[in-house]
């Protein structure tokens, strides 16, 4: 009963600090940091720079974008990848700790890898898993009065037509003071360029005007005009397709009278391959309704006419001759055709006849006269930047 009564008594009892234990004692370390100034405070000085271009991997070469407007421009044809070129200095600040850029990327680029030259200070980058995010370590620490440059090499297949502008931000990062270290932007124009080329042939390029001056009113076939005529135009796309962009027209600047009023190439037909069904604007086919002819028996008619023979030529001799453009002594008509689903090529056929009568008429003592036809190419597109080149020929 006696012990059952100490031990209640003692479990009452509140605990005491022993007085006889030692104090305890706490001591400060200091861990300093190398390349930092005498105040033992790292004070860095860092400045990122960046500029756009390609980088060529055989040679090893950086090409800079040209400059439009304080911009640089990015004109994308058919290449898949640009380069960022990032430079990164620390001039006249400590070591910088656990220095780093980090670039976010738009969406309309990816980042696809990074390269480093040998002679350059060693930079080590990492992207998420998506490629919108790189996470470039510049060193620990990138000493004072350091410099150094990589490439960040970006996909461009997400950069749509409608793309008119990117930006990507490169954001500096230091464990070292430094005040201010706000993103920088760096910001492109983007220019697709359409990669559609035009060219042109006749056939014959030689014919002669021969026969007797008719009237508008003695017409009754296509023969009865002159020699047969075929002017092909041939145009094919390098580059992007088409279809989210717009439609590609050929317009051809026709000759069709003299400035006296006279006819000179007289439309038959319009065809075309490669294309949907052709519809040119203004409709210049047959104006008069003369009844056509087949092509074996356009062939088989040839110079049949009697009379005189003069030439009608796009070869220049060193002889007496006239051009007849529409720049000089022709007036033309500007035929616009649309090539509502252009893929890769198409030609587009126009078939006339040389206008015998206006030549007899007006050019009978020449040694021969040249008539050219002019044709371009031009994109109907929402978009205001597009390039298109090789667009023109006659």
């Amino acid at each position: 009963a006696n012990r059952k009564r100490r031990q209640a008594q003692t479990s009452q009892l509140s605990p005491v600090l022993d007085l006889n234990d030692a104090e305890i004692t706490r001591k400060k370390v200091d861990f300093f940091k190398e390349g930092c100034g005498n105040d033992d405070v790292c004070q860095s000085n860092l400045l990122v720079q960046y500029r756009y271009g390609y980088r060529t991997t055989d040679e090893d070469t950086f090409t800079p974008l040209k400059i439009e407007n304080g911009m640089p421009v990015i004109s994308l044809s058919s290449q898949k990848d640009i380069a960022l070129e990032v430079t990164v200095t620390n001039l006249n600040g400590d070591d910088a700790y656990e220095a780093s850029v980090i670039a976010n990327f738009p969406s309309s680029l990816t980042y696809s890898a990074y390269r480093v030259s040998p002679e350059e200070l060693q930079v080590t980058c990492i992207a998420n898993q998506n490629g919108s995010m790189a996470d470039c370590e510049l060193g620990n620490p990138f000493k004072h009065n350091s410099v150094t440059v990589f490439y960040l090499i970006l996909g461009t297949a997400g950069i749509s037509f409608n793309t008119t502008e990117l930006e990507v931000e490169l954001k500096l990062q230091t464990t070292s003071n430094q005040q201010n270290l706000m993103p920088v932007k760096a910001k492109a124009k983007v220019a697709i360029v359409l990669q559609l080329s035009l060219s042109g042939q006749v056939q014959p390029s030689q014919v002669y005007f021969t026969g007797d001056v008719k009237g508008e009113t003695a017409m009754k076939t296509e023969s009865d005009i002159g020699s047969a005529i075929t002017h092909q135009f041939r145009i094919i796309n390098l580059g992007k397709r088409l279809t989210d962009l717009g439609t590609a027209t050929l317009q051809i600047e026709w000759p069709k009278f003299t400035k006296d009023g006279k006819w000179l190439l007289y439309l038959m037909k319009i065809s075309s391959t490669g294309v949907e069904q052709i519809d040119c604007t203004p409709n210049e086919e047959n104006l008069l309704n003369l009844d056509p002819i087949n092509t074996r028996m356009r062939r088989a008619v040839g110079n049949t006419q009697g009379g005189r023979d003069y030439t009608f030529s796009r070869l220049v001799e060193k002889k007496e001759f006239e051009t007849l453009s529409c720049d000089n002594k022709a007036t033309c008509v500007t035929i616009k055709c649309p090539l509502r689903g252009l893929d890769s090529n198409a030609v587009i056929t126009l078939n006339s006849r040389l206008w015998n009568s206006t030549f007899i008429e007006d050019y009978p003592k020449l040694h021969h006269v040249e008539v050219m036809v002019k044709a371009f190419l031009h994109v109907d597109s929402a978009t205001m930047h597009t390039v298109l080149k090789n667009a023109e020929t006659q």
